[in-house]
């Protein structure tokens, strides 16, 4: 058993390296990867609603003025 605690090694040793390196993993599987595929989700729900509602309001007049005569 050692007389001291060596805590240089265990501050600059591959431990505390390691789970440096897991913890920024972790956060970024938790934090950062969901974030960002739900703004990307985001971006292109609105960009599809958007170009379908505009379709939709294109044909819409036609549509009803068949349908409804004045």
């Amino acid at each position: 058993m050692p007389r001291r605690l060596p805590l240089c090694d265990v501050a600059g040793g591959t431990a505390v390296k390691y789970w440096l390196h897991y913890t920024l993993v972790a956060l970024a599987w938790l934090g950062a990867v969901p974030l960002t595929a739900c703004w990307i989700y985001r971006c292109l729900l609105q960009a599809l609603l958007t170009r379908g509602e505009s379709a939709r309001r294109k044909l819409q007049p036609a549509t009803e003025s068949r349908r409804h005569p004045p």
